[in-house]
């Protein structure tokens, strides 16, 4: 569970108070002062005043073990004030202030252990402005911008070691703008342009000491057009284009060494037409047709000296 969801299982269930049922809602409109509920095994279960029928002043709410559960301010039978809320075992699950049962100000969550969770201010009931979240062992999740209770603008986000993962803009809580990610060692793994949510014009990815894994365009977050890939030390990999999500036309394969290695066509991801393959020094090691992905026709095996090896149909 990442830590919106759990921010969000905090308080989903704990907005507002109980209101109890209609013969206590109408007790409630006969008669004012102290106010007691209690749960079936006796223990109390809510307890405040009432003034002109209506819940007023500090109203306190306790699990069925007696533990205090939440505590708030009341106002015409709306929240209006500091609210505390408890998780079972005593530790505090959040805390803030209401107005008209409308979150407002700064709010801070917590985990059950007591860490901080996460922080940040509300408007009119939704979060706004500078927020940051934490790892259950106090390390900063992640920090960033909300607007109207999502996402936008600038995000970091951070492992439990406190290492940078991963920064990229948001906009209307979608990924929107340059985005990268990084290796545990604070190398760079990759960047590109996200654009409403997807992978969108030039991405590049490094391998874990810097050096250039592969690059090629995303659009609609599938690559699209020429791909190239590297070695970790640097050589050209391999290179060629896709189309419609699959890889299409010539694309050839090289040795770490720079001797090509494979070369041949694809159609719809499939092989197709004449391949070649190579050894090391350059050497030609196999040849043959493709039909549909598969060996079709004669097909020759070469050793390293050039000798033919063996000839096999299919």
């Amino acid at each position: 569970m990442g830590i919106f969801d759990k921010l969000f299982d905090i308080t989903k269930k704990t907005t507002g108070f109980q209101e109890g049922n209609k013969e206590q809602l109408n007790y409630l409109k006969q008669s004012d002062g102290l106010w007691t509920y209690r749960h079936d095994n006796g223990e109390i279960k809510e307890v405040g005043n009432v003034k002109n029928g209506k819940r007023d002043g500090i109203w306190k709410f306790y699990f069925e073990n007696g533990q205090l559960e939440k505590e708030v301010v009341l106002k015409d039978d709306k929240e209006n004030g500091l609210v505390k809320m408890y998780y079972e075992n005593g530790q505090l699950k959040f805390e803030g202030t209401h107005k008209n049962s409308l979150r407002e100000g700064l709010w801070k969550y917590y985990f059950e252990n007591g860490q901080l969770l996460g922080e940040g201010n509300h408007i009119n009931g939704k979060s706004e402005g500078f927020w940051k979240y934490y790892h259950e062992n106090g390390q900063l999740e992640s920090e960033g911008n909300r607007k109207d209770d999502v996402r936008d603008g600038l995000w970091k986000y951070y492992d439990e070691n406190g290492q940078l993962e991963e920064e990229g803009n948001f906009k209307e809580d979608k990924q929107d703008g340059l985005q990268k990610f990084y290796y545990e060692n604070g190398q760079l793994e990759s960047e590109g342009i996200h654009k409403n949510g997807y992978c969108e014009g030039l991405w590049k990815y490094y391998y874990e000491n810097g050096q250039l894994k592969s690059e090629g365009i995303n659009k609609n977050d599938y690559k699209e057009g020429l791909w190239k890939y590297y070695h970790e030390n640097g050589q050209l990999e391999s290179e060629g284009n896709f189309k419609d999500f699959e890889t299409e036309g010539l694309w050839k394969s090289y040795h770490e060494n720079g001797q090509l290695r494979s070369e041949g066509n694809f159609k719809s991801g499939k092989e197709e037409g004449l391949w070649i393959c190579n050894h090391e020094n350059g050497q030609l090691k196999e040849q043959g047709n493709f039909k549909d992905g598969e060996m079709e026709g004669l097909w020759k095996y070469y050793h390293e000296n050039g000798e033919l090896k063996e000839e096999k149909n299919y």
